[in-house]
């Protein structure tokens, strides 16, 4: 057969639902831009200096409640409201924890606060305690159901209407129970027993997210440990405990936060002294993925209080070495910067019949978006969109080679990816 030169012209179309495509692909494909990823920022300083004090964060304010000062410990409680731009300013509770005792972990839970254990008065303790939160801070202390231990700094955190409780020091020594209760307006229920911890440890820091709970580090027999491990949790407990990647470093008296699908550990005791280090993983069904080192903290400290609330983590004294201190300091949460790279692939069919050829032209482009966290921590997500185009060519003479010149065909391309509708009309060769 022989080949047929023709002319073609090019007629685009621009509808308003075009126009409307176009500017959807146009703002689809343009890069996400990153919220600031802050360092840590002084704020307003605790009333006292206090470690192992324990905090939590709920409806724009942040609570403190009791904790070491150094010489003594204390009952007291202070909180604040917090926000992007820190504490603006800590208040005196009106009535004080019901007794002086630091080393306990509390959650926060339907508008509610639980506390468990902790060291109070000369001994460990069991009592349980709850209590209401308002914007004016706690307005009552009850005691609840004793825990089943007197134990010193266990790692509680709570889910689902839940509260599970890990580990921590008793007066015979370092335990790996767990154990978990209901918890409601009226208190917790009786406690159960669950899957042993896998090794005895105090000082870890455990964390609740989507049904699983992570814990890492923490004082073993040995000394520091860098293990993280993570179980399911349920109304029966929890199922059992499966090792994830371990933390960079062994550690204990760390703050980890969970904010979104990520958590965040901040300073620590190593088996060198303390550390300014701070992490973060993602949070997974199957664990944490991942570690990757974040703006360190400003002081290296073990034993501060942590906690996080509107996407910003907040850290409250702790021991450097020296002295127990009242720093405050806070941090916008790593927030993902997203860039997208756009590739296409084209094909080209063609339908014969008598003296019409109809070429159709599909293009897929591929958007790929990569989600970067810090340099080393990326997740890719590719995103695909088909657009095809069907143009009717009328021969006089058939043809088996029918061709669109190249210029038109990358024109086309082009305009067709900005309006949407690319319409073509190929005259008849002459």
């Amino acid at each position: 057969m022989r080949r047929v030169a023709g002319k073609v012209d090019a007629v685009f179309v621009l509808t308003t639902m075009s126009l409307a495509l176009a500017f959807y692909l146009l703002v689809a494909f343009l890069p996400a831009t990153a919220a600031s990823v802050d360092a840590w920022e002084p704020t307003t300083s605790y009333p006292v200096p206090v470690e192992l004090a324990s905090c939590v964060a709920t409806g724009g304010q942040m609570f403190c409640i009791g904790g070491f000062m150094g010489a003594s410990w204390t009952n007291a409680i202070y909180h604040a409201p917090v926000s992007s731009s820190g504490i603006s300013g800590w208040s005196p509770n009106s009535i004080g924890y019901p007794t002086t005792v630091y080393g306990l972990s509390c959650v926060e839970s339907g508008g509610y606060v639980y506390c468990v254990g902790g060291f109070a008065g000369n001994a460990y303790t069991n009592r349980v305690y709850f209590g209401p939160i308002s914007a004016n801070g706690i307005a009552s202390w009850t005691r609840t159901a004793d825990y089943p231990l007197n134990v010193l700094s266990p790692s509680c955190a709570a889910d689902s209407g839940l509260i599970y409780c890990v580990g921590g020091d008793t007066s015979s020594g370092v335990t790996r129970k767990v154990y978990y209760a209901s918890l409601s307006s009226l208190g917790v229920t009786a406690w159960k027993a669950a899957t042993d911890y896998p090794s005895a440890a105090f000082g870890q820091a455990c964390i609740a997210h989507a049904k699983n709970i992570y814990c890492v580090g923490g004082q073993a027999g040995t000394g520091p440990t860098s293990d993280a491990y993570f179980a399911t949790l349920s109304s029966s407990g929890t199922s059992f405990w499966s090792s994830t990647t371990a933390y960079p470093t062994s550690i204990y008296g760390l703050g980890c936060v969970s904010t979104g699908e990520y958590v965040y550990c901040v300073a620590g005791r190593t088996g060198s002294g303390n550390t300014d280090s701070s992490n973060f993983g993602p949070l997974a069904l199957n664990g944490i993925s991942s570690w990757a080192s974040t703006a360190s903290y400003p002081l290296s400290v073990y034993n501060e209080g942590c906690a996080a609330s509107g996407g910003y983590i907040y850290c409250v004294g702790g021991d450097d070495g020296a002295e127990t201190g009242s720093w405050v300091y806070y941090r916008q949460a790593l927030q993902a910067s997203l860039t997208t790279t756009m590739s296409t692939t084209s094909a080209t069919s063609v339908m014969f019949s008598g003296s019409t050829s109809t070429i159709t032209q599909i293009t897929t482009f591929t958007s790929t978006e990569t989600t970067t966290l810090v340099q080393t921590e990326t997740s890719t997500r590719p995103t695909t969109i088909l657009i095809s185009h069907t143009d009717t060519t009328t021969k006089s003479v058939p043809s088996t080679d029918p061709t669109l010149p190249i210029g038109a065909l990358l024109v086309g391309l082009v305009i067709g990816v900005a309006s949407g509708v690319l319409v073509v009309k190929a005259r008849k060769p002459h």
